[in-house]
């Protein structure tokens, strides 16, 4: 199998499936999951746009917009950027966990168990 680990992320109040990617430089969400958590298209309109790529060279375009609340295990954050972008993710999954997030913290990643650890800035 494939060496990949995805978890769940609360965002605002529902669930997301995101998948762990130490290769990409910032977190994003499936703008179609965004409007599926409640966010209206419309909403995005003042907020700063965004384009870039992934490991394929088909350009991804968005915007980023600030969350009130994400959830990664029992960490909650605040006023969150995340990028919304219409992506193309592996299945079951609708946010791409990226090095904006895992920077931040010490990160360990099992891949026999599939899951990853977290501990705080500092620990």
């Amino acid at each position: 199998g494939r060496n990949l680990i995805a978890v769940d992320v609360q965002v605002d109040t529902q669930t997301v499936g995101a998948l762990v990617d130490t290769g990409a430089r910032n977190t994003v969400i499936d703008l179609a999951a965004a409007q599926r958590l409640g966010l209206p298209a419309d909403s995005m309109q003042g907020d700063p746009s965004f384009a870039g790529h992934g490991v394929d060279p088909q350009s991804v375009t968005g915007h980023v917009h600030r969350f009130p609340n994400v959830r990664i295990g029992r960490e909650v954050f605040r006023n969150v950027a995340l990028e919304v972008a219409g992506v193309k993710i592996i299945s079951g999954t609708d946010m791409l966990l990226g090095a904006d997030f895992l920077h931040t913290r010490h990160v360990w990643l099992s891949y026999a168990t599939h899951q990853m650890f977290l501990a705080p800035p500092g620990m």
